[in-house]
């Protein structure tokens, strides 16, 4: 047993993991409903809800480890109250680590480390193909572009907080120059919205989720990403003109297939499909689902701290404290 100072830490601690696994469950359970609601929305608010819901059990975590850090919660009994008053946590003065406290921290701690891992080494991974691509590259300074020496077509923009457009020979050449000044608008968008930097917060928000679930949601985010860019080329070009221009660069990717990995820039049917209706059809801003959407966040949120008082003292008296 560990008692004082220590045991109110690691009680703190096992009760954030609770929180923030059961958290993830709701997201598991509420993810195929959210992404359907979600495509009811014009782009630009999808973007931003799949982020708010990303991000959300964090936030959870963050309002029960803030005011569990304060000396003023701990009330009679060294009993610590959560965020308003959902969580009621008994006894932190004592943690058995042979319990199911010890059991849930540890599965919680080795889980959160081994995904972190796992992101950390595709960072890596990227890095190194930047800088790979910045070494067979040459600068387009007129067009602040960076030109990859190869006969695929390849239109990407890759990079966080100091982003840059690649465009390859291939596309160069096989595109016209009004072809080409909609695709350097469409990548200036990415530039302009931080959508690399958005795509990597979603990307490390999630990862403590199965692959087979985040799948969907980032190729969500990312089509997402692409309308908003599309409609940016379109505003100083006519949208039939940038629908032609996606077919031909899909079609022209679909000879090269190119094998230089970067932001989804190889365009698939489906994709090119939803992206040609966003066009010459704009999605408009839908209150009535953006206000359903957050009022489902609003219960997951609640539905998780709620549940943890429920959980708890279920767990207290089936296992070992």
């Amino acid at each position: 047993m560990i008692y004082d100072d220590w045991a109110n830490w690691l009680n703190l601690f096992s009760m954030i993991a609770m929180l923030g696994l059961i958290s993830l469950v709701a997201q598991v359970i509420s993810l195929r409903y959210f992404l359907f609601f979600c495509q009811k929305l014009a782009p630009l608010q999808q973007k931003w809800m799949i982020l708010v819901w990303a991000t959300l059990p964090f936030m959870l975590m963050l309002t029960t480890l803030v005011p569990g850090l304060s000396s003023s919660q701990i009330h009679n009994q060294g009993t610590v109250v959560g965020p308003f008053g959902f969580i009621h946590w008994h006894h932190t003065d004592l943690f058995i680590y042979t319990g199911w406290h010890g059991w849930l921290l540890v599965a919680v701690s080795v889980w959160c480390v081994s995904r972190f891992a796992m992101f950390v080494y595709s960072q890596w991974q990227l890095i190194r193909r930047i800088k790979l691509l910045n070494e067979q590259g040459s600068s387009d300074t007129s067009n602040n572009i960076m030109v990859l020496p190869t006969r695929d077509v390849i239109a990407m923009t890759i990079g966080y907080l100091t982003p840059q457009i690649y465009v390859s020979n291939g596309l160069l050449e096989q595109s016209s120059p009004e072809q080409q000044r909609i695709i350097f608008r469409h990548e200036t968008a990415h530039l302009r919205y931080r959508d690399n930097l958005a795509r990597c917060y979603l990307d490390f928000m999630t990862y403590l989720l199965p692959d087979i679930l985040r799948k969907p949601l980032l190729q969500r985010f990312t089509l997402v990403t692409e309308h908003i860019a599309d409609h940016h080329a379109a505003a100083t070009s006519d949208p039939n003109d940038v629908a032609d221009t996606l077919i031909a660069v899909a079609r022209l990717q679909l000879q090269s297939l190119p094998q230089t990995h970067g932001q989804a820039y190889l365009i698939t049917s489906d994709q090119l499909n939803d992206r040609i209706q966003e066009l010459l059809a704009p999605s408009q801003p839908a209150r009535f689902h953006l206000w359903l959407l957050i009022l489902i966040l609003g219960l997951m949120a609640s539905g998780a701290l709620s549940a943890i008082d429920a959980i708890h003292h279920l767990f207290d008296q089936l296992l070992a404290h």
